[in-house]
C-alpha cells in the first residue's frame, strides 16, 4: 500500500530521505576517524574508546524498540521532525563535552533520536513506490548512508584536521536543524497504515502484539538473526579501522578519513547499481556471495601493506557491502507490511545492538588478543555463519509463501 503523497512530489521527499540518511550516517561513522584525537584529549585507552561508538548504538537500539511500533500509529513525517531536532541539538553539544562520561550521555541521546528518524524512511519507501520499484529505491535512500562514508565521513575528518574534533559535531548539528526545517516545509504527512484506516492510539496490547505477530514467523526470526551476526561483525571491525591506521600506518585524522572515503565510494557504487547486478544473477546468490566476499576481504584487509592497497581493498569490500545491504532491508520489511516501522525500527536496534556488542568485542581483541587482525578473523566467522543462518531462514520462506508476497526474493 503507498502513501497518499502527489506523484509530482515522490520524488522529492524520495530525495529528502536520501539527504536524511546521509546526515544521520555521518554522525554514525564520524566517530571511527576521530578517535584518536578524542582518546588524546580525554586520556582514554583504545579498549574504552570504543564505547563511545556504542554509546550511540546502545541508545538506538534501546529506543528503536519502543519508536518503532508507535510510529506504526503515528504520521511518520512529525516522527522523523521531533528525532531530527533532539538528533541535531544532542551533536551539536557533543562538541561542548567537557568528560567523557558527557561524551557518552550526549552520544546516548543523540542516538535515542536517530531511533526516531531512520526507522520512519524504512517505512515509508514502500509507501512511496510500487513493487516493482522496492529495491531501486531501497538502494538510492541506502546510497545516503554510503555518501555519509565517502563524503561526510572524509570531510568531518578533514573538518577536525584544519580545526577542532569539536567543529564536525558543531556542523552536523547545524546541518541538522537545517534538515529539519527541510522536512517540515518538504515532506508532505505520511499517515501510516493504521493510524489512516482505524485512527486508533497504540496500546499495551498491540505494542507487544506486533513484535509477537512477526516474530511468530520462523524466517523472520532466522533473518534477523542472520542480520545481527552480520552487524556485529561489520560494525566491529570497520570501528576499529580509524585506530588500525594510526596505529600501523601513524596515519593522521585527515589520511583515516580518505581511506574511509574510498569505503564510503564503494558502498555508494554497491548501494546505487547493486540492484542491477542483482536482478542478473538472483537475490540468493547476491546476499550470499556478497557477504562470504566481505568476509575474507576483512581479513585481507588487516594485512594490507599501505594506505593505497588498504584503500583499494575498502573499496571493493564496501561496493559489496553497498549491494547486499538493501538486500537485507527489504527482505526485512517484507514479514508484516502493516508494521513496517516496528520491522524497521528492529532491523535498526538489532544493527545497532551489533554495533555496541561489536565494538566492544573489537576493543578487547584489538588490545588483548591480536590487534586488527584477530577483529577482521572473528568477523569473518560471523559473516559465514550469518550465511547459514539466511539460508536456513530461506526454506520456511519457501514452505510458506503465502505469508508475505516477498517470500519468494530468496
Amino acid at each position: 500500500m503507498t502513501a497518499a503523497v502527489n506523484v509530482h512530489k515522490t520524488g522529492s521527499v524520495i530525495t529528502m530521505l536520501f539527504l536524511i540518511m546521509f546526515l544521520i550516517g555521518t554522525d554514525t561513522f564520524i566517530v571511527s576517524p576521530l578517535l584518536p584525537a578524542i582518546q588524546s584529549e580525554f586520556h582514554m585507552h583504545a579498549d574504552r574508546s570504543g564505547w563511545l561508538v556504542g554509546a550511540y548504538a546502545l541508545g538506538y537500539s534501546v529506543f528503536a524498540l519502543i519508536a518503532g511500533p508507535l510510529s506504526d500509529r503515528l504520521d511518520r513525517r512529525n516522527v522523523m521532525l521531533i528525532g531530527l531536532t533532539g538528533f541535531a541539538a544532542a551533536t551539536f553539544l557533543c562538541g561542548f563535552t567537557w568528560s567523557f562520561g558527557s561524551m557518552v550521555l550526549f552520544r546516548l541521546i543523540a542516538g535515542m533520536c536517530a531511533a526516531m528518524v531512520t526507522p520512519q524512511v524504512w517505512a515509508a519507501v514502500p509507501m512511496l513506490v510500487p513493487p516493482a520499484q522496492l529495491l531501486r529505491t531501497m538502494g538510492f535512500v541506502t546510497a545516503g548512508l554510503a555518501g555519509s562514508q565517502a563524503l561526510g565521513v572524509p570531510l568531518g575528518a578533514w573538518l577536525a584536521d584544519i580545526g577542532s574534533w569539536q567543529l564536525p559535531f558543531w556542523t552536523l548539528g547545524i546541518a541538522g536543524l537545517v534538515m529539519a526545517a527541510g522536512i517540515a516545509i518538504q515532506v508532505p504527512p505520511l499517515p501510516s497504515v493504521r493510524t489512516s484506516t482505524t485512527g486508533s492510539t497504540p496500546s499495551r496490547h498491540s505494542f507487544l502484539s506486533g513484535y509477537r505477530q512477526l516474530l511468530s514467523l520462523p524466517a523472520a526470526r532466522y533473518s534477523f538473526t542472520a542480520y545481527f551476526l552480520f552487524q556485529l561483525g561489520n560494525f566491529g571491525a570497520f570501528s576499529y579501522i580509524g585506530t588500525w591506521l594510526h596505529d600501523r600506518y601513524q596515519a593522521s585524522v585527515g589520511e583515516a578519513g580518505t581511506i574511509i572515503m574510498a569505503l564510503g565510494v564503494g558502498n555508494l557504487m554497491g548501494s546505487v547499481f547493486g540492484s542491477r547486478w542483482t536482478q542478473r544473477i538472483g537475490i540468493r546468490t547476491s546476499l550470499y556471495s556478497g557477504i562470504l566476499v566481505i568476509a575474507f576481504l576483512y581479513v585481507v584487509l588487516s594485512q594490507s601493506p599501505g594506505l593505497i592497497t588498504a584503500r583499494v581493498l575498502g573499496f571493493l569490500m564496501f561496493t559489496a557491502a553497498g549491494a547486499v545491504f538493501p538486500i537485507m532491508m527489504t527482505i526485512l520489511q517484507s514479514y508484516v507490511p502493516s508494521a513496517r516501522g516496528l520491522s524497521a525500527a528492529l532491523s535498526n536496534s538489532i544493527m545497532y545492538l551489533g554495533t555496541t556488542a561489536g565494538s566492544a568485542m573489537a576493543g578487547w581483541l584489538y588490545v588483548h588478543s591480536g590487534g586488527f587482525l584477530s577483529v577482521t578473523t572473528a568477523a569473518a566467522g560471523l559473516f559465514v555463519l550469518s550465511v547459514l543462518f539466511w539460508m536456513v531462514g530461506s526454506r520456511p520462506m519457501q514452505r510458506h509463501s503465502d505469508t508475505s508476497p516477498s517470500q519468494g526474493l530468496l
